[in-house]
Order: C-alpha cells, then structure tokens, then sequence
C-alpha cells in the first residue's frame, strides 16, 4: 500500500507540466548535447591515428547515360535557374557538406563514394558540423534547426518496417533517455520526426541486400516528399543498381559523389605522420612521379591510403617496396597486402597485452561469424548465434546442469525424513523427528538432468526465433529496482486485498456459523495465504518488468560499455526474482498460512511441526523453481553472452576478457563503434578477415 501510494504521489505530483512545445526543445536539446558528445568522441579517437586527416573532395555526380539523381531545376527550384540546365556542376571539399546540406531548398542530399572513399568519415564530420551549428545558433535551450542523428542503414528491413518505424526503433535504442516520457512526453522521437526536429543521416545503403535496397529507396523517397530531410550515403555501383532496379531516383535529393585523392594529397598524407629526417616517404614519392600506375591507383583510395600510413609507421619498414612488380602486380596484390599487415602493425609492440597472432586469430574468428550472421554490427548480445544450434543447447544444459547438481547436493546432505519418534503413537506423538537419508537418490538426479537437458531445449526453441529488440533494455539502477518492486506488490496487494476480503465475507455468510471461532479463523488464515502467494510473486515480476522498461535518465547516448551493464545487471536481477517468486516465496507464504491453521485448530501441533511444515513448503518451493531458473538462464542474454564467450575462450577463438580486447581494438583503428554496438574499421577489413582461416 505504502508503494503504491508513494507512485501515485510520484506521478501525479507535478505542479506545473511542461507544454508539448517544450518538451520538444527539450528533447531536441538533449539529444543535440548526446549527439555531439558521442561522434566527437568518435572523430577524436580517428583522428588520433593521424597527425593531419587526409583532404577530400567530391563534385556532382554525372555518369554518363545513367540516371543518378533529380533534375538540378528540381533540386534547386526554378527561380534559382537562370535557363535550361542539363546537369548541376558543383564541387568542394567534404568540410562543406553541412553547408552544401543548409543551402539545398529540399534539404536532401545523397553522398556516393567508391569502397574506402571516405563516405562514413566525411558524413561524421558532417553531422558533427550541423550540431555545432545547431548548438551555436540556438537561443537558451531553444534548438531552431533540427539535431542530426547518424544511423547505420544496414539494421533496416524495409520488408517489415517503414522507414519511420525504423529510425524511431534505432533512435530509441541508442539514445534512450529519450524515453523518458515525464520529461518529454509519450512518443517524442515520432514527434520530433513529425516536425522536422530531427535529420535522418543514413549510412551505408550499400550495407543492405539488394532486394532490400530496391524497395528502401522508394519508401525514403515517399517519406521525402511528404516534406522529410535526409542525408544518405552509398557506393557509387550500388546505387545506380538499385536507382535502376527501383526505376526511380530521390525526387528532389542532390547527388553528390566523393573524387579518388590526387597523387599529390595521397603523398603528402602519407609523409605528414613521418619525422623530417624520414626519407622512406621521399623515395616513395620519386616512385609515384617516375612510375604512374596501380599503386597511385591504389592508394587515391583514401582508406588504403591510411592502411598504408599505418602499415609503415614503423622505420625499419620500406614503404617503396610497394612497387615490386614481382610481389604486387596489379591494384588488387596492393590491397591485399596493406589489409594483411595492418594487425601486425597495430600490434606490433609486444609490451602490449595481445600477441598480433592471437588478436589476428580472434578478430578473424568475429569477421566470419559476422559474415554468417549478414551483418556489419558486432551486437554482444548476438554472440550465442556464433555457435550451431546444438553445439549452444548442450553449452546451455552443462551450465545449468552443473548449477541444479550443486543445489541438489546440498538439498540431498540436509535433507531429512519427517516422522513421528520411533515406538511412539503417531497419534499423541508430541513432536515429529528428523532422520538424515540413508539412500542416494541416483536415479532421481538422473531424470532431474534429462529434465535439464529437455527444458533448456524447449527454451532455446520458443525464444531463439522470437524477435528481440536490437537492443537490450537499459539498467536504471537498484535503487529503482526496489522502487518499482516495492510500487508493483503494493498495487497487487491493493488489488488482491479486496477480493479476498469479499471471498472471505461470502464464505462466512453461507458457510459458516458466527459462532464456529475455528472456523473463521481458518478462513480468514487461507485468505490471507492464497492472497500473499498470490500478490507477492506477481508484484515481484510486474515490478521486475516495469524496471527493465524504465529509461535511463542519464541523458547520454548508448555505449557497448552501457549495455553490457544494463544487460548484466537485468540478467541477473531476472534471475533471482524469477527464481524466488516462482517458487520459495510463495510456498513459504503458504506453509506459515496452512501451519498456523493448524496450529490454531490443532492443540498437538508444536514448534517441531511448525518447522517441519515450513521446511517442506521452502523445499517443495525450491524443487520448483529448480524446474523454471534454468528457462530463465537459457532466454537470458547477458548469461548466454557469459557462457558462449567463455566456450570460445577455451578454445582460444576469443580472448578471455573479451570486452576489454574489443574496447582495445576500438581504440588501436580496427573497430569503430555506432552506439551499442561495434563494427570493423570497414566492410573491406570485415570481409578480409573473414576470408582468413
């Protein structure tokens, strides 16, 4: 009661609500702040590996013959046209996307690149260029332009979703602070893309597959002519395979596409990291003037460029070799040759903790279960799909199987036979004696493992295909656990308490005579007991699951770090209340209800009675939820994370401590990291490694 009231209290004790409009720019503020906070960190640790970011450049994109984008007398409107145009000529560098964005009356924009060009990087900066903007050209927390969020176009099922769906799905997982409906009201990420308060900046329509990529782009186009802005990247190839699958292209976007670096940007790129007494960069640029060719070509890949300036930081490494016609004869030996040594490069301090061998053996091992899985997002909380089906059930009933030996080890050393003294008559026996077992129930454990090995698959069935969201809900913190858990009873108990009295009152009436004492005690006794095993454990749950739903309040965007937290700390709280409340809270509940009924009614019943009925109640309660934890253990996903890493890590596929090897990774340019979840440097590395064995 004291719960419920006290939530009742919490929420309808505001004095004075925000309007809509506030809770708007509210929301838009935080999620700007967020936002900011978030990619800065990320350019940082990419701009980190390099003393001076290479330059880039694009113009319009015009292939010859092939349709690629909307009429420029479209894009930019005809008053902004002098006569018949055939093609918009613009050009700059990629700092300018954000100005080139502000500047296009529709507001769309589509970036093309070829692999590597830098499409992902020059739209990071991007965005963090328009939330600068937005952040300095805004009152006190008064956000007039809308907050850009970056989103990884790759976790879309157009099939299934609508493109608003999707982002609201995607903006709620990695910012979700904004669930906080207190503070910005209900459903504020689907108003705040209503009023244009958001822009979708979407990454690598590339990364889908291409049927899904035929039907995405009319869906964004529908979205956009309803008066949505965008920003969209993709390689070149793709996209005009998919505009002629589609047959149609964005209506009003501007297509822009990335330009291969000049020899000269890619040599002085290369040099800009080396000291000046360096000279292996200077004989490598008398290669490039002396021998134009495939390696130039090469290397005009911006992402090549940066392998190679990673690859031979190191001074006892002759970056000139490169034009060994013998070890490299065309573009493709060049490639395959920086992709293969940028591991070794970025381990290659052996005071470090990872052996390049072993860290090579491990991200090689991630790249092809990301290849299977069809995915670039390495999501911790997908590693159990790593392993075949069988190989995970049997992992799943050995871990759950050693956990229900141990209990009933101890359950078989205490256990007791209840009885009355020997010689005594069971009738006037003044209290019951406890004999330790003689025979080890062998066969008993037995089924008990069969019933593991049964139950566990009957858990892998019915959850391995439901669908999840991609993201595990965020913890909130034990203080509100017991919050919501003491709220959730609270309102059991208000709801069950009445019923129970009116059962009881009925009961009473036609049952029972007023002046039968006994009688109305056991009744009222039975009600009580059939009312706290009932609003307890049900309290417990609906409290367990509200306080999985809360959101967190922290205002910062989704980190691998968060939720390998919120899923750890959710696991185990599952767990525990799972395993309490189906079954020793609620017998217990009953044993002291059915003992003091006959406690009451029976003048032979002692303390040794009381004890022996309660201790059969605790362990009949425990057999129970020694039959359901093991399901609990099995749909959890931070416990099948646990598990599989560690299978792994026997085998040596995976580190031991895998998280830190990951954050490492991310830290050292092999990883980057898009909310809760990490990617390889790029989808060429990914499928490198995973062609490695």
């Amino acid at each position: 009661m004291a719960g419920a009231i006290y939530g009742n209290v919490t929420i309808n004790g505001r004095v004075a609500a925000p309007s809509p409009q506030e809770q708007l720019d509210a929301a838009v503020a935080a999620l700007t702040a967020a936002a900011r906070l978030q990619w800065t960190r990320e350019l940082a640790i990419r701009d980190s590996l390099y003393v001076s970011p290479m330059r880039l450049t694009w113009s319009a994109a015009t292939p010859a013959g092939r349709a690629v984008g909307a009429h420029p007398a479209v894009v930019l409107g005809d008053a902004s046209l002098a006569g018949s145009v055939s093609y918009l000529r613009v050009s700059g560098d990629v700092t300018e996307f954000g100005e080139l964005w502000r500047r296009l009356p529709r507001r769309q924009l589509v970036i093309l690149g070829e692999p590597g060009s830098g499409k992902t990087t020059a739209v990071l900066r991007c965005t963090l260029d328009l939330l600068s903007a937005a952040a300095a050209g805004s009152g006190q927390e008064q956000f007039q332009g809308p907050a850009p969020v970056l989103l990884a176009l790759g976790s879309w099922n157009p099939t299934t979703q609508s493109p608003l769906d999707w982002m609201i799905e995607r903006i709620s997982a990695e910012y979700n602070f904004l669930r906080d409906a207190d503070a910005y009201g209900a459903d504020v990420i689907g108003r705040l893309l209503a009023h244009d308060r958001i822009l979708p900046v979407l990454d690598g329509l590339d990364e889908m597959p291409p049927a899904w990529r035929a039907l995405a782009l009319p869906a964004l186009d529908a979205m956009l002519n309803a008066g949505s802005h965008l920003i969209l990247t993709c390689r070149r190839e793709e996209y005009l395979t998919t505009v002629a699958a589609a047959g149609r292209v964005l209506a009003a976007a501007a297509v822009v596409e990335l330009l291969p670096a000049a020899a000269a940007t890619v040599t002085g790129f290369l040099a800009a990291g080396a000291p000046a007494s360096d000279d292996r960069w200077r004989d490598f640029t008398t290669h490039v003037a002396n021998q134009p060719g495939h390696v130039p070509t090469a290397l005009s890949n911006p992402l090549m460029a940066s392998l190679a300036r990673t690859v031979y930081t190191d001074r006892r490494t002759r970056p000139a070799e490169l034009f060994d016609a013998t070890r490299f004869p065309d573009q493709a030996a060049v490639e395959r040759h920086l992709l293969g040594a940028l591991i070794p490069a970025v381990y290659a301090d052996r005071g470090r903790p990872y052996d390049p061998v072993r860290a090579r053996r491990w991200l090689s091992f991630l790249a092809r279960h990301l290849h299977r899985s069809g995915t670039y997002d390495l999501r911790w909380w997908e590693l159990h799909r790593a392993p075949r089906f069988v190989e995970l059930w049997l992992l799943l009933s050995v871990a759950v199987a050693a956990c229900t030996t141990v209990f009933w080890a101890v359950a078989f050393a205490a256990s007791v036979e209840v009885g009355p003294p020997a010689n005594v008559d069971p009738v006037t026996a003044s209290s019951p004696t406890f004999r330790p077992q003689t025979q080890t129930p062998l066969g008993d454990l037995r089924w008990v493992l069969v019933s593991i090995l049964v139950i566990t698959l009957l858990a892998l069935l019915a959850t391995d295909g439901v669908r999840r969201p991609r993201v595990p809900l965020p913890d909130s913190g034990i203080r509100s656990l017991v919050r919501q858990l003491l709220i959730a009873v609270g309102w059991a108990m208000l709801l069950t308490v009445p019923l129970a009295v009116t059962a009881s009152l009925l009961v009473l009436m036609l049952f029972v005579a007023p002046s039968d004492l006994t009688a109305v005690i056991q009744v009222l006794a039975v009600a009580t007991a059939a009312t706290l095993s009932a609003a307890v454990p049900v309290g417990l749950l609906v409290g367990l699951i509200r306080w999985l739903r809360l959101p967190d309040r922290s205002a910062g965007p989704a980190s691998v770090q968060s939720s390998v937290a919120g899923g750890r700390r959710a696991g185990i709280a599952g767990v525990i209340v799972i395993f309490l409340i189906s079954g020793p809270i609620p017998f217990a509940l009953i044993g002291v209800a059915v003992a003091l009924v006959f406690s009451m009614t029976d003048d032979s019943m002692t303390t040794g009675g009381f004890v022996a009925v309660m201790f059969v109640a605790v362990v009949v309660g425990l057999a129970i939820s020694l039959l359901i934890t093991p399901m609990t253990i099995a749909v959890s996903r931070w416990f099948r994370f646990r598990l599989v890493a560690a299978y792994y890590a026997l085998w040596g596929r995976l580190p031991w401590r895998l998280l830190r090897f990951l954050n490492d990774a991310h830290r050292r340019g092999i990883l980057r990291q898009v909310g809760p979840v990490y990617q390889f440097r790029h989808a060429y590395l990914q499928d490198h490694l995973a062609r490695d064995r």
